[in-house]
């Protein structure tokens, strides 16, 4: 099955370099590509062909990738929105989710991210494809990136104990790290490196209320490698020192 990307990009070697990859990736008979020189020239595309994919610049002559990407979103709900930009800029980022976009990507593009991207584009135009034949399946589309934040919270849930790194979650949702962070805040309120805290935090409170363990190998069981770090971050979250805590103190 084949898919209708538009690619609105003003910068030709930009542009070039996104169709070197897709041959690279053998994508070239997947998707049927559509190329926009400007914002106009890609609502007009917009306007005459179901696209099934938009890949845009977020900065192009006459209309915006953010106002392309809007006008695009209008009765699709599931359409698979990816911005490139030199910018890594958090406005930019947020403006990319307000639209629900799939992926933020910095140029020059990494080869690594981009086929990342198109793999988890491909499965998400795959089940909208199946959700259109089997209706009655609930398969989940575009949702500006809540479903990868449930499922990063999820992770660091279960996983609280082990070194956690950005860039393995942002590659567990095949996000980039910097929009991983801007919709992980936007959706919860706070940081992941802040998130994990807390989840460390809670856990080593259960486990000094409920169990006999030593405060040391509590520390070591919610991932922290050293003894008294571990006592200051607990007495910075709590406001008491993990002793008071086990034995009720004010």
């Amino acid at each position: 099955m084949s898919y209708n990307m538009l690619i609105a990009e003003d910068e030709k070697n930009e542009y070039d370099l996104v169709i070197f990859l897709l041959q690279k990736l053998g994508l070239m008979e997947t998707f049927n590509v559509l190329h926009a020189s400007n914002g106009k020239q890609a609502l007009d595309i917009l306007g005459g062909t179901p696209i099934d994919v938009l890949l845009t610049d977020i900065e192009m002559p006459f209309v915006s990738g953010i106002d392309l990407a809007k006008k695009a979103r209008e009765g699709n709900d599931e359409l698979p929105i990816l911005f490139f930009s030199c910018y890594d800029n958090f406005s930019y980022a947020k403006a990319a989710l307000s639209v629900h976009a799939c992926n933020y990507m910095l140029k020059p593009l990494d080869p690594k991210e981009f086929e990342a991207t198109m793999d988890s584009t491909l499965k998400l135009l795959d089940n909208a494809s199946q959700k259109k034949e089997l209706p009655e399946t609930k398969i989940s589309g575009t949702d500006g990136g809540k479903h990868s934040v449930e499922l990063v919270k999820k992770y660091i849930k279960a996983n609280y104990y082990k070194d956690i790194s950005l860039n393995s979650l942002a590659e567990m949702v095949y996000l980039n790290t910097s929009y991983l962070s801007t919709i992980f805040k936007a959706e919860t309120g706070c940081g992941i490196n802040k998130y994990i805290k807390n989840v460390r935090m809670e856990k080593a409170r259960e486990m000094l209320l409920t169990t006999n363990m030593k405060i040391a190998d509590i520390g070591i069981s919610v991932g922290f490698k050293n003894d008294s770090y571990f006592v200051k971050s607990f007495r910075d979250h709590f406001g008491k020192t993990p002793e008071k805590v086990r034995s009720g103190e004010n």
